[in-house]
């Protein structure tokens, strides 16, 4: 029995309690700090996806405000350019020269890079480039999805 009491592990601890008190305030300051730091990290996240959120929602409503905006000013320049009796006439003679003239006249007042005209059932007319075609799978599909053209639109090619 004295033997047991002798190995240098147990003296450690008899001869030294203080060491051993030590050990154990040290092992519960790192818990604690653990727990703070793990606190204080799903804290700043929660604010940070808050704070995100927060940006996103008002992000979405102003592209949608601009989105809404840009449509007004597109239908406002469609209109004119229906109204104007130039590209009406050259509509009418079927002057496609005329046409994209106009169109790309259009095109440079509302910041477009390419314009197109369509007929009343999506089909392209004229468009001011050379390769304006391969925009007209897109369109007619987009225009099978509405509800309603464009009265616009349905007045010019009409």
């Amino acid at each position: 029995m004295i033997r047991l009491l002798n190995r240098p592990s147990l003296r450690f601890y008899s001869r030294h309690p203080w060491q051993l008190g030590l050990a154990i305030a040290g092992n519960v300051a790192v818990v604690v700090q653990a727990a703070a730091y793990m606190l204080i990290h799903s804290g700043i996240d929660r604010n940070a996806s808050a704070a995100i959120h927060a940006e996103l929602v008002s992000g979405q409503r102003i592209f949608a405000r601009l989105l809404e905006q840009n449509a007004v000013n597109l239908t406002h320049a469609a209109r004119d350019l229906a109204n104007d009796d130039a590209f009406r006439a050259a509509f009418a003679a079927d002057d496609r020269d005329r046409l994209v003239s106009g169109l790309a006249r259009q095109a440079e007042r509302v910041g477009g890079a390419e314009t197109l005209l369509l007929g009343a059932q999506g089909q392209l007319l004229v468009g001011t480039h050379a390769d304006a075609a391969r925009y007209a799978p897109a369109l007619q599909a987009w225009l099978a999805g509405q509800e309603r053209v464009s009265s616009t639109i349905t007045r010019i090619a009409a």
